[in-house]
């Protein structure tokens, strides 16, 4: 404000010595003028504050004038113009979209109250349990004064007969305060109370969102209904926001039926977390402090079940986010590298424009207008451009998340917190204004620097151009080279992870399997406290042998199919919920192992048939048969991996295993988690034997998947119509989706890879062309002197290459330098894959001579006589 009130009292100060000097050179005296010059001014004060009004009015109207006029301008090259709109619009809809992802996943406030205040407990000891007991979880409740609460929770399923259809719900048993903690507020009716809490309290379930939609109608009055999961009646007390999802999946939500028995049990490490809310002032570290002060003591008092146990506190978010900020930093980089190229690209396009309009700007500023004037005149088309793009951007990135939103569920989390809100916005808005001030700043200076009489005598006979505003291009389109090899190498490193981790062998044979999964309502088995089987409805199973007959009559029933060629059960099938159930095992005659360091296995359960159902081999010894039932003495098998980490240089049959039984075969290690996993130790007990309630059939068949998928609804239903089947699928596509969000990473960079490419190489012919358009009279010269058409070919061709090579060698660079940040992302490939590097160069460069061989070929067909009359 100062420096503007300054100015305009200098230029006062000059008007009203001109008028002075003018009235003294009229014959009036000096004093007589001087007075005579203020009065006609008026008040000094009042003259200002005129100035200073009709300066900024007169700075809106040039504003609107320079709108005006650049809007008039782009609309007479509306091509050119809808072109930089639409390169805009994608990019910055990408950008917007990839924003609005990462704000919502890793940014924007948790869907829970005081959510940065949730914290949960993670075991990093050498015990492989991330679970806490029962007791300790009730120790921890009472000892530690960290937490304003503390909440733990057990992940299963149940079966609702209710609503729509029969279907399997995944349900989460949490303790009574479980809402309040995490800062929950329903939707309908309330959370749980402690009274609901124990075993004999009133049966009560909160439903999640979506499924009060999908089976119940969104009805309001569904508070107090009665539903029947695993025919039990419960009353609704609760309907939970669209937002609360945690755990993952789940869909219902009921209190824990705690018991003393429970409560006493520290061997039982049966519940999740716990999770807790700090209280105000309290930090993580502190937290953390207390936490171990406890889990010491505890260790002192039952050093049995507490050793090897080490808890480290985390923020809530990192435990729900995984391992995907790794990928959502990574695209967004990629995004952001795009908007860059994309500004690059438009600079370029607009350099050449203004190298066009010289003759414009030349009389421009020939009839007065400063560079100062020309900046802002051409940063305006460039903003304005931007602007409009911006727009269309956000409607593209708005389609584009609820796209994400719809299809991404289970793939990234938080999905539920992602939208185009008022930051990403706001931030949208900067990223644009600053991409037209970006992509316009380079033309608007080298147009303020025309010279004058040169682009007047050019507008006439036209010219070659400077050499600086060539060079100036040739370094925007070598830019442009340099960032799209980053984003190709990221493109290609993916695809080649992807694909290998495809040809990763599992350990069994996917083709031609169709799996599902079944949830028997198993009340009074010891799989469900014989007090929740009050009231059963429906079929139920209430002892081990009724678990049993059922699945031996589904098996049988299946088999019976013509196009069966195998069918069988199992508990801990590959790729499935309950994939990896560790326990502890010790062989018979052996030190057991230290509790600190046990020997761990992955605890599976199958029938006869389910090995040659899904192709697993036999190495040593015999599969499970029909004379391995109840009564028979009890078996099991084991993976190589078992026999190498336990029993290495031994014959693992006829070994046993504590508590398990006699080792009767051996078969071949599988990947359960992913294709990226190491397949762990593993044993496998008899589901004739040891009856589970949850389990996975598999069947190989040589029918149309969706023939046999119909056949298996229809079996299941015959036995049981009010049993649901659940995640009825090919294993094929089991396989592939464990690798989803590999395979959505690859799929997005490569499309920000092929959008890169293509405005590269765009990039480049746009140069080359416009170049060779420029030296039209240069080349007509040349074929004038002799030189002969392949010259000038290679003229041309020179150039380009020359301006991709150098982009190239920085685009290595830049990869090198960002290679670290995919070393999380890839598998079975290298960051610094020469033959990735070799790939995306040589791609490069071959575009780089298409794109000038176009330019090149015109210029060897210039016509010298033309050419030289034109000038």
């Amino acid at each position: 404000m100062a420096s503007g009130s300054g100015a305009a009292s200098g230029r006062l100060e000059r008007w009203l010595t001109a008028d002075i000097e003018e009235r003294v050179r009229a014959g009036t005296p000096r004093e007589q003028a001087r007075r005579d010059a203020r009065i006609a001014l008026g008040g000094m004060d009042r003259t200002m504050e005129d100035m200073r009004s009709d300066g900024w009015k007169a700075g809106v109207e040039s504003a609107w004038r320079d709108a005006a006029y650049a809007w008039r301008s782009l609309c007479r090259q509306s091509v050119m113009a809808m072109a930089i709109i639409l390169t805009l619009a994608v990019s910055i809809g990408a950008t917007t979209a990839m924003l609005s992802v990462v704000n919502g996943v890793l940014v924007r406030p948790l869907p829970f109250a005081n959510g940065e205040r949730l914290v949960e407990a993670v075991n990093r000891g050498t015990r492989p349990y991330d679970a806490i007991s029962p007791p300790d979880y009730a120790d921890w409740r009472t000892q530690i004064g960290a937490f304003d609460a503390l909440a733990t929770y057990i992940t299963t399923w149940a079966n609702l007969t209710d609503g729509v259809s029969p279907s399997r719900l995944s349900v989460t048993d949490v303790t009574h305060d479980w809402f309040s903690v995490l800062g929950v507020r329903m939707a309908l009716g309330r959370g749980f109370t402690a009274a609901e809490e124990g075993l004999g309290a009133p049966k009560v379930a909160v439903l999640g969102n979506a499924l009060w939609r999908q089976q119940f109608g969104g009805d309001p009055a569904i508070v107090g209904r009665t539903i029947h999961l695993d025919g039990s009646p419960y009353t609704v007390v609760g309907v939970a926001p669209i937002q609360m999802t945690f755990p993952e999946h789940t869909v219902l939500w009921r209190p824990i039926a705690l018991t003393a028995e429970t409560l006493a049990n520290r061997g039982s490490r049966v519940f999740w977390g716990p999770i807790g809310r700090l209280r105000r002032g309290v930090s993580f570290a502190a937290a953390e402090r207390e936490v171990r002060v406890v889990a010491a003591r505890l260790h002192a008092r039952f050093p049995q079940s507490e050793t090897g146990l080490d808890y480290d506190i985390v923020p809530f978010r990192d435990h729900l986010v995984g391992t995907s900020r790794i990928a959502l930093v990574v695209l967004l980089a990629a995004v952001s590298c795009l908007l860059l190229l994309a500004c690059v690209s438009i600079a370029t396009l607009l350099l050449a424009r203004a190298t066009s309009r010289r003759a414009e700007i030349g009389l421009r500023l020939a009839l007065g207008a400063g560079p100062g004037r020309i900046v802002r005149q051409l940063l305006v088309e460039s903003v304005l451009l931007a602007v409009v793009g911006g727009m269309l951007g956000v409607m593209i990135a708005v389609v584009a998340v609820r796209l994400v939103v719809a299809y991404g569920s289970g793939t990234i989390p938080l999905l539920e917190n992602v939208s185009v809100d008022v930051r990403v916005l706001a931030v949208t808005g900067l990223v644009t204004v600053g991409a037209g001030m970006l992509f316009g700043l380079a033309p608007a200076l080298e147009a303020a620097r025309t010279d004058v009489a040169a682009s007047l005598m050019a507008g006439a006979r036209g010219s070659s151009g400077r050499a600086g505003s060539a060079r100036g291009r040739s370094a925007l389109v070598s830019g442009e080279l340099a960032l799209a090899v980053p984003l190709l190498v990221a493109a290609v490193l993916l695809g080649k992870s992807f694909v290998r981790l495809l040809a990763v062998d599992p350990g069994f044979r996917s083709a031609e399997v169709i799996r599902f999964d079944l949830t028997l309502p198993a009340c009074g088995t010891g799989w469900a406290p014989d007090s929740t089987c009050a009231g059963v409805q429906g079929t139920h199973y209430t002892s081990p042998t009724a678990i049993r007959n059922f699945t031996d009559r589904l098996l049988t029933a299946l088999r019976a199919e013509p196009d069966t060629r195998a069918v069988g059960a199992a508990f801990g099938v590959p790729f499935s919920e309950w994939a990896r159930n560790q326990t502890a095992v010790n062989i018979d005659g052996r030190p057991p192992a230290p509790v600190d360091r046990p020997n761990v296995a992955e605890s599976k359960y199958a029938t006869p048939g389910y090995f040659a159902a899904l192709g697993i081999p036999v190495v040593r010894g015999r599969a499970f048969t029909e004379a391995d039932r109840a009564n028979a003495p009890p078996v099991a098998i084991v993976s190589e991996g078992f026999a190498r980490a336990y029993l290495p240089g031994e014959d693992p049959i006829g070994k046993r295993i504590v508590g398990v039984g006699d080792i009767i075969g051996v078969v071949g290690d599988t990947k359960t988690q992913g294709l990226d996993t190491t397949p762990e130790p593993a044993i496998y007990q008899s589901l004739e034997q040891a009856p589970i309630p949850y389990i996975t059939v598999v069947i190989r068949t040589g029918a149309e998947p969706g023939a046999a998928m119909r056949q298996v609804r229809a079996q299941v239903a015959a036995l049981d119509p009010a049993l649901p089947v659940s995640h009825l699928m090919t294993m094929d596509d089991a396989v592939r989706a464990s690798a989803a969000e590999r395979r959505l990473d690859a799929w997005v960079v490569s499309g920000f890879a092929a959008m890169a490419l293509l405005l590269a190489t765009l990039g480049i012919y746009g140069v080359i062309a416009f170049s060779v358009r420029e030296r039209q009279r240069e080349l007509g010269v040349r074929l004038a002197l002799g030189a002969r058409a392949s010259d000038i070919m290679a003229l041309v061709l020179a150039r380009g290459i020359r301006v991709a090579l150098v982009g190239l060698v920085a685009g290595c660079g830049l990869a090198f330098a960002a290679g670290s940040a995919l070393r999380g992302l890839l598998f079975g490939v290298q960051p610094l894959d020469a033959g990735t590097y070799a790939l995306v160069c040589g791609t490069l460069l071959t575009m780089a001579v298409v794109a000038s061989w176009i330019p090149a070929r015109r210029a060897a067909r210039v016509d010298a006589a033309v050419s030289l009359r034109s000038e």
